[in-house]
């Protein structure tokens, strides 16, 4: 390990900032082969996850991850904006799993877990 993820994570965005698209892909493969160099593949989870948090906190993004039964509906997706500002990244999963409800995470922490499937586990795992 030659470099923190944090500092990975700054030589990356720094590098990226204010580039064409050819450039940052020339720039992302160089990337891949200095991790690569000094042997810090298994780091890479660890390094993803500083580089989009950074990148959220310095666009002023929220990460909105909503999980649910079915497909959620653009009205829905619109109110969480309304609640939370219009600075949203959505990412979605229809698990029918939860059989019925929602959850939803706000930059990696859970808001609301109002799923059937977690209601029931309450009422009868834990008791």
């Amino acid at each position: 390990m030659k470099y923190s993820p944090k500092q990975y994570t700054s030589a990356l965005l720094e590098s990226l900032k204010d580039k064409t698209e050819i450039r940052q892909k020339e720039i992302i493969n160089n990337f891949f082969k200095t991790l690569s160099k000094n042997n810090d593949w298994s780091r890479l989870g660890s390094i993803l996850k500083a580089v989009e948090k950074k990148y959220l906190e310095d666009t002023g993004l929220k990460k909105v991850y909503v999980e649910t039964a079915s497909p959620i509906s653009s009205n829905l997706e619109k109110e969480i904006e309304k609640i939370l500002g219009n600075k949203v990244y959505f990412l979605t999963k229809t698990n029918p799993m939860l059989l019925a409800g929602i959850k939803i995470l706000v930059d990696d922490e859970l808001l609301i877990d109002a799923s059937a499937r977690t209601k029931i586990e309450k009422m009868f795992i834990n008791h």
